[in-house]
């Protein structure tokens, strides 16, 4: 079974001993239906708060990409999560394309695509 972005918040929620309610808490929201939702999968953790989650869970954020297998194509799931990562740095951009085992496009930073 495919892992998704919402099964590794909650493995690292749990693995850091934490309720649905403390991370909602922690993240801004004021239940943890929020989170709940996210883990399920049923919305996505908005892309200002991706980065919260990760150093609130105390992992990189390229964690949070971990073993998430593409839907179909790769660079489909990739671009999916693209406006989420408007902010990353080229290097989680990297790591995460180098997860889903895909090569760099073009050597465009990401900066740089934003800026276009």
């Amino acid at each position: 079974m495919a892992t998704t972005f919402g099964d590794n918040i909650r493995r690292y929620r749990e693995l850091k001993n934490m309720t649905q309610e403390e991370l909602a808490l922690a993240l801004g929201y004021k239940t943890k239906g929020s989170v709940n939702k996210i883990e399920q999968n049923v919305t996505k953790l908005p892309q200002p708060k991706i980065k919260l989650c990760a150093d609130i869970l105390g992992i990189p954020v390229a964690k949070l990409f971990s073993g998430v297998e593409p839907k179909t194509d790769p660079y489909e799931q990739f671009e999916e999560y693209l406006p989420y990562l408007a902010q990353a740095n080229d290097e989680t951009i990297a790591t995460i394309r180098f997860m889903l085992h895909m090569p760099q496009k073009n050597s465009t930073s990401n900066s740089e695509k934003m800026a276009n």
